[in-house]
């Protein structure tokens, strides 16, 4: 008992360099509180993380688990098995942890893709804003002074960007589509 004050005292920073009395430290975080309060409840299912089971933040419950996975051949059929073995990974990723772990990872894969689709439509949009204004300055000054404030909003930019390609279909300059009555 004495070792184990002694280990927690060590672990919290204050014993190990000598500074201050151990006893007015502030309690380092347990990773399960840590854990909880990272985001609010309202947040993590407003920004549609997959549900975890309440069981992951126990301490003793994953203290207890992993007793069990180093003893009970009934709760960890891969305790005695050969890593080679096909059935060891297929036993461990049924295991209700690593089904949590992929479902985090699949939900967080999405995400990627998402931003991955959305980056890809800003580079798009900034290289059609390029090419217009490129484009744009073959035109007469006083078509640029008419569209240069509002080339800003997005749907100037896109009806531009038909005009861009009506021209190229019509075989016209810019300048010419957008003097057109």
């Amino acid at each position: 008992a004495a070792a184990a004050a002694e280990t927690t005292k060590a672990t919290n920073g204050i014993a190990s360099s000598g500074i201050g009395d151990a006893s007015l430290a502030p309690p380092r975080p347990q990773s399960s509180q840590f854990l909880s309060s990272w985001i609010t409840e309202e947040q993590y299912k407003t920004y549609d993380y997959p549900e975890m089971d309440p069981r992951f933040l126990d301490k003793e419950w994953h203290r207890k688990q992993m007793e069990l996975d180093m003893t009970d051949p009934r709760h960890n059929p891969n305790l005695k098995r050969d890593q080679n073995d096909p059935e060891f990974w297929y036993s461990a990723a049924r295991r209700p942890f690593s089904k949590a772990l992929l479902r985090s990872e699949q939900h967080w894969e999405r995400r990627r893709e998402l931003w991955v689709r959305q980056y890809a439509q800003v580079k798009d949009l900034n290289m059609r804003r390029e090419i217009i204004a490129d484009l744009l300055e073959d035109c007469s000054n006083d078509t640029k002074r008419l569209l240069g404030p509002i080339m800003k909003y997005s749907i100037t930019t896109t009806v531009l960007g038909n005009m861009v390609e009506r021209a190229v279909h019509f075989e016209k300059d810019l300048e010419e589509i957008l003097e057109e009555p």
